[in-house]
């Protein structure tokens, strides 16, 4: 697991042991190590663009909101004033579930974009996750710092600091999935910055998001045929595989990593699905736009090959084989892994402790099996994901999760907030656009960018000789209204 986070920051999302290129877990949709970018094709010349890029660090309040508040914490920061040109704007690049890469500050569309503009960028790494330590480990006491809300506060800060610093006049930030909300939240917060660039942002808080699944079943066939027909097949078999208790076959078929299924207990068996549908959801989440290059069709081809298998349950077993030389499904230990405290525990260095207390706290996004309109059965139950996300790790209740995720909601106001002069890319096989805004925007100064093809943040990326025409035109369209922002 250790090696996998090693090799996460260099490589983005692919797994070098297996032999599809297709995407590491995803726990509760978050990768471990969470959004890093892709590989590039100019990465030579990028690579040599890292010396203009500096750390330092920012003081901010642990609680922007109590006015006795006296405690501080050490925020984290990146710039490049590589093209900074006097009298040029600032572009921030929000860091959101993850530790500020700093391969971002030499990268992708609003990297190109600040050479056009002359801008001088930062990236804030956001508070408890990478070295951003608000306080002494991630408690449930010291969890309660950890909010959109802190957050938001925590940038509004920074950028007025920063502003006055290098007499800055006009600020654009940009995000990319939770840091793609906070992106447009901040122009519905505060009034510091004059637009935001909000990708793939998954604004409406939902409990229950079936609806990932679905978009995962229809990217399926929306690059290979029949292939999620294919894959619904092979979970009914193994579904029937484990109600007749066949431990020899699944054993041989899907090998586990430590000890054998435990039929006696639903959330073991939770868990073992949860695993096998893992691979399918970062595969789409990530996927190239290009059949040729997608990891989903890759994963495709595989189980709609007869070369690969007689049968569908025989398919996915060589799939499986092929990315995971086992499939997890102790739920226990990966609750009590959890549930560690420690900066230096593995679940807290990479964030993902920190990330399951914001969806419990207040996004809910558990991606359960409970709608009919999937590929992967009804085996991942909405109550399996509440209760080994957040009653066994933060001892909270069903109904305080749904609580939580309606006062979010409440608060940013879903798809219908007060957002202006955002543009908000999606993707159509993207399963976070379902809560995203793309269909209307909430208000005439916003700018909607639907991609068909296009996955979770592809639009943030390097431009491409494959990327699809309707990537380009959004991309150009985010280009001149920066322009228009900038006037």
């Amino acid at each position: 697991m250790l090696l996998k986070l090693i090799v996460l920051a260099t490589v983005a999302f692919i797994n070098v042991n297996s032999k599809l290129s297709v995407p590491l877990k995803l726990i509760r949709g978050r990768p471990l190590g969470g959004l890093v970018p892709k590989a590039r094709p100019n990465a030579a010349a990028q690579a040599s663009a890292v010396g203009a890029v500096s750390s330092s660090h920012y003081t901010q309040k642990l609680d922007h909101f109590d006015p006795t508040e006296t405690r501080t914490w050490s925020q984290l920061y990146q710039i490049n004033n590589q093209y900074f040109k006097a009298g040029g704007p600032m572009f921030v690049m929000i860091s959101g579930e993850a530790a500020a890469d700093v391969s971002w500050m030499t990268y992708g569309q609003w990297y190109k974009n600040a050479q056009t503009y002359g801008a001088l960028m930062f990236q804030l790494e956001h508070r408890f996750y990478g070295t951003s330590h608000p306080t002494t480990d991630t408690s449930v006491d010291n969890l309660q710092y950890l909010t959109s809300q802190q957050a938001l506060a925590d940038l509004d800060a920074f950028i007025q600091t920063m502003m006055a610093q290098y007499n800055i006049q006009k600020v654009i930030v940009f995000g990319g999935s939770y840091a793609g909300n906070l992106a447009a939240w901040y122009r519905a917060t505060y009034s510091t910055a004059i637009g935001s660039i909000a990708s793939s942002a998954p604004v409406t808080a939902e409990v229950d998001f079936t609806q990932y699944l679905d978009t995962v079943g229809f990217a399926m066939d929306y690059f290979v045929a029949n292939c999620s027909e294919t894959v619904q097949q092979g979970f009914a078999a193994i579904q029937n595989l484990v109600q007749t208790k066949d431990t020899a076959t699944i054993a041989s078929l899907f090998p586990p990593c430590t000890t054998s299924l435990n039929y006696n207990d639903p959330y073991d068996i939770d868990t073992f699905f949860d695993s096998l549908i893992s691979p399918w959801m970062g595969a789409v989440q990530y996927s190239a736009p290009d059949a040729a290059t997608s990891e989903a069709a890759e994963m495709c081809r595989v189980v709609t090959n007869p070369k690969s298998g007689a049968d569908p349950l025989h398919r996915l077993s060589t799939l499986y084989k092929e990315e995971m030389s086992c499939v997890y499904h102790d739920y226990k230990t990966e609750i009590a892994d959890f549930s560690k405290t420690a900066w230096n525990s593995l679940y807290v260095y990479e964030g993902t402790r920190q990330w399951l207390w914001q969806t419990c706290n207040e996004f809910g996004y558990y991606q359960s099996t409970d709608s009919t309109n999937q590929p992967f059965g009804q085996t991942v139950p909405i109550d399996y994901l509440e209760n080994t996300t957040c009653t066994q790790v933060f001892g909270q209740t069903n109904s305080q999760i749904q609580n939580s995720a309606d006062a979010t909601n409440n608060h940013y106001g879903a798809t219908h907030g007060n957002e202006k002069n955002v543009f908000l890319p999606n993707g159509s096989i993207d399963p976070w656009h379902n809560l995203a805004i793309y269909q209307s925007a909430p208000d005439p100064s916003d700018t909607l960018g639907y991609m068909t093809g296009t996955s979770h943040c592809y639009d943030m990326g390097d431009d491409l000789p494959t990327d699809p025409a309707q990537l380009t035109a959004v991309r150009s369209q985010i280009t001149q209204q920066i322009a228009q922002w900038l006037q």
